[in-house]
């Protein structure tokens, strides 16, 4: 037998000798309804490793969109890219490997298969879930690392509304109101936000930068603008619809790198994202329930390159318009029958149509490209006991291109995925749970057909990504909080990667192997007028392809520090100390393509809030209180300290 997969299965059945347990208001779990927003009054399938950031810490935090939320969630790194983009990294694993979810909807631009949640503007998050490594077999395909659930405000019975204002030293501004309520059995939530920056002000002990002059970072301003409205209606008490519909209407520029030879000036004027759903949920009977969901999700963005860095100007060779106007189609039917209240079994069917368009200008016709990704899976919760409990499932995904303007079209691609997880009860406050799966990736239209979108030579042999995941984690809890550790190992082969090939140009390939190994540490402690929330994360990641360049891949700190302090002396005043470190990780010069280590860097904010009347506060807040400078990845330097001031 094979070395690793023999460690792993002895990883998995270790879980089922130890003896540690936790109360069932505190296991991590996810409710089969938050993927399509109604069932909220069902029984929840459990699942492991799930991180839940809920309502209170979003609002503690301030945020301003939904990345902003997930900053302190342990094993889970944001950087900023050099598009301007924030990007995340769960494990060591890419985003690309992680299926995000919006109320329910699988969202990512079908072009690259990523989406940049810092796009998604607002403060009215109900709970954001990560599910990290073996995540459900429900989620569908391309969930080789885990799974983003975003679930915004819910509709409410009673009518209530929400409103927030804010300003920063640097002179942006950020407003948000939610309301909510019913009018007889139609339930609602609509929700308006505003988020608009200008130039950010970068540290004052900042080095010297090529194409950086200091005090504010040249080409950094945005407005973001989003519109929700959610409703649900019960037909009667086996039945119920759900809609959504989502409107994000953006502009940001991009700053040029700050350390290469030759920068590109863009900007996006333009970077809209709409989704429209509808949600069912019908009880057929005492056992067997059916829930849907049926979504359109798309995208339209234009970006600019400019000769140089007065952005007025494109009649240089690198300079151009692209136009990107892509969508996803779909459906996804969850069925489930109860046995017994110890046996359930779940099932997916889902389909999804991808589609890309691009041109370089207006009105010339769209070059298309397109696939389909149909799916289908079934997993089974079984209690042996009320203290041990399993799931296991199996799905099957079939991916087949329809469109690629006049190229050939690639061969279909279908992949099995299989896992199990476990959960072993044992007193009052501990528990014991692991998991095991084999998941896996289809490539994005952008590495099938790389040929034609962008300066790349054809990969017509670029296979699927498959990775070997694995976990064992212990949890002690008690009525003040918990304290929680995970072990976790993954096995991923065949990464795609786009890799330098010469003359300008660039090949995406299969670099062969990648180890990912480390564990989290995470607490929460609550006293009469003091809440901490700190977790580490170490992370070792290395390529072990035999004729690799480097061991090291991008962007992957091997130590992540996270800590939430809040200290409420009398009930009016809450003070609180957010902080982050982060060690130890690689980057790619991209003009001499060497490899160098990324500068260490730790944040502090501070906070304070007051409550001058009942449901009115006011709080002020110093984001990067040192003002430390550092770069978020290779010539990408981040915003130095700043004030804000607000009123909710």
């Amino acid at each position: 037998m094979n070395k690793k997969v023999a460690n792993l299965i002895f990883l998995f059945l270790l879980t089922g000798v130890c003896a540690l347990y936790a109360q069932n208001d505190s296991i991590p779990e996810y409710k089969l309804s938050e993927i399509v927003v109604l069932a909220d009054r069902l029984p929840a399938v459990e699942t492991i490793s799930v991180y839940e950031v809920g309502r209170q810490t979003v609002q503690k935090l301030d945020v301003k969109n939904a990345q902003e939320a997930l900053v302190h969630v342990p094993g889970l790194y944001f950087s900023r890219t050099t598009k301007n983009e924030m990007s995340f990294r769960i494990r060591g694993f890419e985003q690309r490997q992680v299926n995000v979810y919006f109320d329910g909807v699988p969202i990512s631009v079908p072009y690259d298969g990523l989406v940049d949640i810092s796009q998604l503007a607002g403060d009215n998050f109900e709970n954001i879930r990560v599910a990290k490594g073996a995540s459900s077999v429900l989620y569908g395909a391309n969930t080789l690392a885990g799974t983003i659930n975003i679930i915004t405000a819910l509709p409410g019975k009673q009518f209530s509304y929400k409103w927030r204002a804010e300003g920063s030293s640097q002179g942006k501004i950020f407003t948000n109101m939610l309301l909510s309520g019913s009018v007889q059995k139609l339930k609602y939530a609509a929700s308006l936000a505003l988020d608009k920056a200008p130039e950010f002000k970068i540290p004052t002990d900042a080095p010297v930068m090529t194409n950086e002059d200091g005090d504010e970072r040249d080409n950094s301003t945005y407005e973001k603008r989003s519109a929700n409205l959610k409703l649900q209606y019960e037909l009667n008490s086996a039945h119920r619809i759900g809609a959504h519909l989502s409107f994000i209407d953006n502009r940001y520029d991009v700053p040029a790198n700050a350390l290469v030879e030759r920068p590109r000036y863009w900007q996006f004027p333009e970077w809209k994202k709409n989704i429209v759903s509808l949600n069912t949920e019908h009880i057929l009977s005492g056992r067997f329930i059916v829930r849907s969901i049926w979504f359109r999700d798309s995208y339209r963005n234009v970006l600019e390159s400019y000769d140089d860095d007065t952005y007025s100007t494109q009649s240089r060779g690198y300079a151009f318009t692209s136009i990107y106007d892509d969508y996803s189609l779909g459906g996804i039917i969850y069925p489930q029958y109860n046995w017994s209240a110890s046996n359930i079994t779940r099932g997916i069917i889902s389909y999804k149509n991808d589609v890309h368009r691009e041109k370089q200008e207006e009105p010339a016709p769209y070059d298309r490209y397109a696939a389909g990704i149909l799916t289908a899976g079934v997993e089974h919760e079984i209690h042996f006991s009320d203290r041990f409990k399993a799931l296991l499932g199996v799905d099957g995904n079939y991916l087949y291109p329809l469109e690629a303007e006049d190229l050939s079209l690639r061969d279909p691609i279908f992949l099995v995925n299989i896992q199990a997880s476990m959960r072993y009860l044992y007193s009052e406050n501990w528990e014991i749970h692991g998991n095991i799966g084999q998941k896996s990736r289809f490539p994005t239209l952008k590495e099938l057909y790389s040929e034609r979108l962008g300066r790349n030579v054809p990969n017509p042999d670029l296979q699927y990504e498959r990775s070997l995941n694995a976990e064992i984690g212990f949890r002690w809890n008690n009525s003040r909080g918990y304290l929680e550790t995970g072990f976790f190992q993954h096995f991923l082969t065949d990464h795609i990667v786009n890799t330098q090939v010469g003359e300008g140009l660039q090949q995406y390939i299969n670099i062969g192997k990648v180890v990912s190994r480390g564990f989290e540490l995470d607490l929460r402690r609550n006293w009469k007028s003091v809440e901490i929330l700190a977790n580490y994360t170490y992370l070792y990641t290395r390529n072990r392809t035999e004729d690799r360049i480097s061991p090291y891949l991008e962007y992957r700190p091997a130590h992540q520090i996270n800590g939430l302090f809040y200290y409420t002396p009398v009930s009016a005043l809450m003070l609180g100390i957010e902080a982050g470190y982060f060690a130890d990780q690689y980057y790619q010069n991209p003009d001499n393509l060497k490899w160098g280590k990324l500068n260490n860097f730790g944040l502090l904010n501070l906070k304070g809030e007051y409550n001058i009347i009942q449901q009115v506060s006011a709080y002020l807040r110093i984001n990067n209180l040192l003002d430390s400078f550092y770069y978020s990845e290779y010539g990408v330097p981040m915003p130095g300290r700043e004030f804000f001031i607000g009123i909710k």
